[in-house]
């Protein structure tokens, strides 16, 4: 079912408006088929395949390309190029085949064939080469103006200025423009492009109906306004910042990290400008008076791996996290692979080593916190973390902390003494009252014991119990306890009161022994944990018991409390002096809302955070040659690179001052890549095709002009994100179909002219969450801790960690996948099927693959087949007895469109062949929907089916 065919229709559009703009000038003459520009198109390819041997410092051959006259005066074979004809151009004969010999660039990747027909027809074209440009400053190098909008000839067809720039290239290239895609398209592929997630049938009868001649832009300016844009959006962020929750390496330890997802979400929904997103990311902690969210943002570089392997020097692995900082940030920002600088002088680009250094010392300042031993070699260098309680659990806190507050204010009275009047032992032990209320045990010191302390409980509203732990010179070390090292550890605490059980709700003590939990004293027949005092010898402890409920006591009661020091691994560790004390009134009620405090505090979760050690020094990094740890270069202090532009000079020379030189107007890079980013999350392919690769190695932009104008454009809008897709997703080439009609295959297979809408598959989390989507299973919870949704067993067998994954039963499971908990050594495995990333590095580009085991995952994963029973039970019920209908729901579900006929009729057939064996078969209905309903276990077959379509998972 998975080869389903569709039938395409032909659209023909309407003349829609000008959009705004303003055209002062006639209709030009059909243009002359555009002439290649060497700077642009021809020179970069030199660079990056031909310099490495016929360049600057390699003349292979005789034969240098980087120079106009040594390069058409041809190397030891003769002229290479021959202006006016390719075809007898030794280059062109050397670049396309291995006739003339070995192929070149030998060694190095072939030159594509349309980088060979661009050096052919500027060969046939005059091989104009401008006298310097082979000296000119790299196009990205050189700050973005905005250009003047082209003149077209199909002014009808344009709706922004973006798309005048398209029309104006394809117009050149004697192309036209796709016919705008039928509503049904629109709707889902904006849904998909803007949230994430497939738009209801619900949603696009809506929009369907809606004749307003906005409703387009209404429906994109509701989709903006979702909290799920936010989660779209962050998947393409996460993959940048290397967000995962382990540590990586062989240990690949749980780290705690999830609030900064969160952040990264929030942020994109408020819609924080680019600049601001950038300095809180990088600096946040540097800002004045930064707010929690602030340093919840510097998790971004905080997302580094961590060896924390035996053995690892800690300064080299605390190095390679600066490694992995700089090079995530000049490919995030700056578009260059600044890692080619670490051990030698950049080959391609103009940046010199102690440059790359210069930009590690803004990070050589953080603030490290040595644990463990040294001495044999199992010292770790950890850096700053801090308590992040999420938004509700800073309102709990502050009302909690106002009402301690207010009653720490009046005074209150220590809660009662309640003097037992009989301690009875298990062991026979005797056990004296002291003066003070205290219960002192004597005599020779048992394995185990139980003490049943009866009490008399004073009238009023008791709420909670406290056992003091009280030390006693006649106890060894003084105690509290009567093992030989004053320790003891209590195992059970149990009450009755004039005969019945009163239950307990929590416990808490004021020290804790490493590696034990007083609420363990709760539990029935505990005999391995409890509270234990090793560590706090000798000095007082108190454990508080919280009651289920108040007990309103009319008069005075009788009360039994049994303590039980049962411990099973050593013997005498019983507890030795104790007072015990009633909580009633405001008191107990204060000592609640301290335990309600605490509980919370304890519940908050923590995240990695940049931090700086403070100094009034230059910040320096030491040149490493060859990259070599061991070896020291010259020491240099932070600085940007020098082809750039100038640092600001009154901006600081750490984190933060580097980051406002990232965001500067003057920096060349940081809006074009950014907006090139954006325009491929929309586009599948950015205007530079190489999102991480500005250079001279990386591609040439297909579109310069447009490149430049959405870089001012974004500026100077705030460096807003929202209104940048807004106004790409509204015009006429974003609205184009995405029919391939057999011309444009030939004329530009890849769609780098833009004549049509992309088509490709979605992102693997998307996969998931359409089909949970469709199915009506998707939890849409917006952020909070990551999830665990079934996977195969055994994934997480991995040496030397005892982690395993523990699936989530709950609606935790049908979280969308941006939640998934990410393990850097084994991440989700049908994510990974579908090109996720395992996120041990920066990540600007995925990969898009085709394999067999894509569709096994979706016919076998069970997440899959939940979504497919989910689907069947909604297409069950939309279809109300109706077969058809029902078929026709799932499919607009999948695809948001009703099915053709023919494919109507073939999922018919599907849906009866299906029934009549499971009518036939009804332990196999009973174990697919968990009844005998044959028609809804066939129904189950189609949803899966249609799960499983083309058109399903890719964004048409």
């Amino acid at each position: 079912m998975r080869g389903l065919s569709a039938l395409w229709l032909s659209y023909v559009g309407l003349p829609l408006a000008l959009g705004g703009l303003v055209w002062s000038t006639p209709a030009p003459e059909p243009p002359a088929q555009r002439k290649v520009d060497f700077a642009r198109e021809i020179l970069p390819i030199f660079r990056a395949s031909c310099f490495p041997c016929h360049g600057p410092e390699r003349r292979q051959g005789g034969l240098r390309l980087s120079n106009r006259d040594e390069a058409f005066k041809g190397g030891i074979s003769g002229r290479v190029i021959i202006p006016g004809d390719a075809d007898n151009s030794l280059l062109v004969k050397r670049i396309s085949s291995d006739e003339e010999g070995p192929r070149m660039p030998k060694g190095m990747t072939a030159l594509s064939p349309e980088q060979i027909e661009r050096i052919k027809q500027w060969i046939n074209e005059g091989a104009h080469w401008p006298e310097g440009a082979e000296n000119a400053v790299h196009w990205a190098f050189v700050p973005p103006k905005r250009p003047p909008i082209p003149e077209v000839q199909n002014r009808a067809w344009v709706r922004n200025p973006i798309d005048a720039f398209i029309l104006h290239r394809l117009e050149q290239e004697g192309l036209s423009p796709s016919p705008e895609a039928p509503k049904e398209t629109l709707i889902r592929r904006l849904y998909l492009d803007l949230i994430g997630l497939p738009p209801t049938p619900e949603e696009v009868d809506a929009f369907l109906k809606d004749t307003r001649p906005d409703a387009y832009e209404r429906l994109v300016d509701r989709l903006l306004d979702s909290p799920h844009y936010g989660e779209r959006q962050a998947l393409v962020w996460l993959d940048l910042a290397r967000y995962a929750d382990t540590d990586g390496f062989e240990k690949d330890l749980r780290r705690s990290i999830w609030r900064y997802r969160d952040w990264v979400i929030e942020a994109f929904n408020r819609d924080m400008p680019f600049d601001q997103f950038t300095i809180e990311q990088l600096a946040g902690d540097l800002l004045p008076n930064p707010t929690l969210a602030q340093c919840i943002a510097t998790g971004f570089h905080r997302n580094t791996m961590q060896n924390l392997e035996g053995g690892v020097d800690q300064a080299e692995a605390h190095e390679h996290k600066l490694y992995d900082r700089v090079d995530t940030t000049a490919t995030v920002w700056l578009g260059l692979t600044m890692n080619c600088a670490r051990c030698h002088d950049h080959k391609y680009d103009p940046i010199q080593q102690r440059e790359y250094y210069q930009m590690l010392a803004f990070f050589n300042n953080s603030k490290i916190y040595p644990v463990g031993d040294a001495r044999v070699s199992e010292e770790k260098w950890l850096e700053a973390q801090i308590p992040a309680p999420t938004p509700d659990q800073q309102r709990q806190l502050d009302a909690l902390t106002q009402a301690i507050e207010a009653l720490e204010r009046r005074a209150l009275p220590p809660l009662p003494t309640l003097t037992p009047h009989q301690v009875e032992t298990a062991s026979g032990a005797p056990v004296a009252t002291l003066p003070d209320g205290a219960a002192l045990a004597r005599g020779q010191t048992p394995d185990t014991e139980v003490y049943r302390v009866r009490l008399r409980l004073p009238a009023g509203e008791l709420r909670l119990i406290q056992i003091e732990c009280l030390p006693h010179p006649s106890l060894p070390q003084q105690g509290p306890g009567r093992a030989p090292n004053g320790n003891f550890v209590l195992t059970g605490v149990r009450l009755q009161v004039n005969g019945k059980p009163v239950a307990f709700r929590d416990a808490f003590a004021e020290f804790v022994q490493n590696g034990f939990q007083p609420r363990a004293v709760l539990e029935p027949n505990n005999r391995a944990n409890g509270l234990a005092m090793d560590g706090h010898i000798g000095k007082p402890n108190t454990l508080t018991l919280l009651l289920q409920q108040p007990l309103r006591l009319k008069s005075p009661a009788e009360a039994v409390l049994t303590l039980e020091c049962l411990y099973e691994r050593h013997t005498q560790h019983v507890l030795g002096c104790f007072r015990i004390r009633g909580g009633y009134g405001d008191s107990a009620r204060l000592m609640e809302l301290r335990a309600a405090k605490r509980q919370l505090e304890s519940q908050i979760p923590t995240t990695l955070v940049m931090e700086d050690k403070p100094t009034d020094q230059p910040l320096t990094a030491v040149v490493r040659p060859r990259g070599e740890f061991t070896r020291q270069g010259e020491v240099v202090e932070a600085g940007a690179p020098a082809v750039l532009h100038p640092f600001p000079a009154d901006a600081p020379r750490n984190r933060l001052g580097l980051a406002q030189w990232l965001v500067a107007r003057e920096n060349p890079l940081t809006a074009r890549v950014q907006v090139n980013r954006m325009w491929a999350t929309l586009f599948g392919r950015g205007i530079v095709e190489t999102l991480d690769n500005f250079g001279a190695q990386g591609a040439y932009p297909t579109h310069p002009e447009l490149l430049d104008w959405l870089a001012v454009e974004f500026m100077e809008r705030g460096w807003r994100m929202k209104a940048l897709y807004r106004l790409i997703v509204t015009s006429a080439t974003y609205r184009q179909s995405s029919r391939a009609t057999p011309e444009l295959l030939a004329r530009d297979p890849e769609n780098k002219l833009y004549a049509r809408a992309p088509r490709y598959r979605l992102p693997a989390e998307l996969v998931r969450d359409s089909a949970l989507a469709a199915s009506g299973l998707l939890n849409r919870m917006v952020g909070g801790p990551s999830v665990f949704p079934p996977q195969p067993e055994g994934v997480w067998d991995i040496p030397f960690n005892a982690d395993r994954w523990i699936t989530d039963t709950d609606a935790n499971r049908y979280r969308r996948g941006l939640y998934t908990f990410w393990r850097r050594t084994a991440p989700y495995p049908a994510m990974v099927a579908f090109d996720a990333h395992s996120r041990e590095v920066c990540l600007a580009t995925r990969p898009r693959t085709n394999t067999p085991l894509q569709a096994l995952v979706l016919l076998n994963d069970p997440a899959y087949l939940e979504a497919a029973q989910g689907l069947a039970q909604r297409m069950q019920k939309a279809g109300r007895g109706s077969v058809e209908r029902a078929i026709q729901y799932g499919f607009r579900c999948c695809t948001a469109r009703y099915p053709q006929p023919q494919e109507l009729n073939r999922l018919r057939q599907l849906y009866e062949r299906m029934l009549e064996r499971h009518r036939a078969h009804r332990d196999a209905t009973r174990k697919l929907v968990g009844n005998e309903d044959s028609h809804l276990a066939a129904l189950t077959m189609v949803a899966h089916a249609m799960l499983n379509l083309d058109e399903t998972i890719t964004r048409e």
